[in-house]
């Protein structure tokens, strides 16, 4: 591990309230990682934070966005600045996330091109680092160290094999980064990471699923009462998870050409995906009806009627009513239903913080 440099990228917008735990988390590993901030122009005391004499020695680089830009733009401006640098891998750690105490630097003393660890799920109601453990309501192992067959698992199930869903617990290396000119979609507004991810493994060409928890995801309690579902916005969430799924059919077909992937399943599933997601941010009868026109237009589009024609909920583990409401183009109902699993996933929440406590 000697002389082998590592960036932490973490990208952060209105983060005062975790990012210091963040930062400090990486001294829980065993070998020295540069920190990397950019703050995508907070509004909060992110800046004072970044500022501070706890927090600034312990940071390498901090960038300063004027304007907001996105978790991908963030991103890319770090990415920027670390292939200047002379590093040989990078990994990104969200702001509101942290790293576990883990060993590492034996397992990167082999050279791959990309290291994936697992990771585990936590519910935000939490400050210290020692009280993480209290609050893990989920474990992402991985189940196989073959990327084929995990390549497998995931186009049958995406939504139950997060593997390639995120870009946070694993290690790129620099040099086919900027070799291949890979950088986050700044047009995607979801699922860039699964879209960065898959551009890097058709560039890689040497991967190891490493059988360690190195990560704890923090998942929000509340969702946002600020934030209202907007056309565009979900209009985008339907193109990025197209963008994604091209990505993920051009590493196939390069890599893997005999693999048989079932991708308008794929497409099935993802958009069943995005809108539950889009669910979550309706928080008022105005928004409701705004959801409800945009699902309508959705449903009549033909592509979508004939992907779900090949979409097997018992074979993806996607909802079967949401299916079947999909398939007979149910808005109102469908509408309907997407906000009662939104009140569930938060009932079970919440019950799981209390039983925390």
């Amino acid at each position: 591990m000697d002389g082998t440099r590592i960036a932490v990228v973490i990208a952060c917008f209105n983060a005062d309230k975790t990012l210091a735990r963040a930062i400090k988390s990486v001294s829980l590993l065993d070998t020295r990682l540069d920190i990397v901030v950019v703050d995508d122009c907070s509004t909060d005391d992110t800046r004072a934070v970044l500022l501070g004499d706890d927090i600034n020695p312990l940071v390498k680089k901090i960038i300063f966005h004027e304007t907001r830009q996105g978790p991908a733009a963030a991103r890319n401006a770090a990415i920027s600045w670390v292939a200047t640098e002379s590093y040989d891998y990078l990994t990104f750690l969200d702001a509101d996330d942290h790293f576990l105490p883990t060993r590492i630097a034996e397992t990167l003393t082999t050279g791959e091109d990309l290291y994936i660890f697992e990771s585990v799920e936590t519910l935000d109601k939490y400050s210290r680092l020692s009280e993480y453990q209290d609050y893990v309501i989920a474990k992402n192992k991985i189940e196989s160290s073959n990327l084929r067959e995990i390549i497998s698992a995931y186009a049958k199930r995406p939504n139950r094999v997060p593997v390639f869903t995120t870009a946070w617990s694993r290690f790129f290396k620099v040099s086919v980064i900027k070799d291949n000119d890979i950088w986050f979609n700044n047009r995607m507004e979801t699922f860039e990471d699964v879209d960065f991810n898959f551009r890097f493994l058709k560039a890689q060409r040497s991967c190891r699923f490493v059988h360690i928890c190195l990560y704890a995801h923090t998942r929000p309690l509340r969702r946002s009462t600020t934030a209202s579902f907007r056309p565009k916005r979900g209009l985008s969430g339907l193109f990025s998870f197209m963008w994604a799924l091209r990505s993920m059919r051009a590493f196939t077909n390069s890599s893997m050409p005999d693999l048989t992937i079932n991708y308008a399943g794929l497409y099935s599933a993802y958009f069943s995906i995005s809108l539950i997601r889009a669910g979550r941010m309706v928080n008022s009868i105005s928004s409701f009806f705004v959801f409800l026109r945009f699902t309508k237009r959705r449903l009549r589009s033909g592509y979508t009627q004939r992907a779900f024609v090949c979409y097997n909920h018992r074979v993806a583990g996607g909802r079967p009513i949401s299916c079947f409401l999909i398939k007979h183009k149910a808005a109102l109902a469908l509408c309907i239903y997407v906000l009662f699993v939104k009140f569930l996933e938060e009932r079970k929440e919440t019950s799981l913080w209390l039983e925390a406590h």
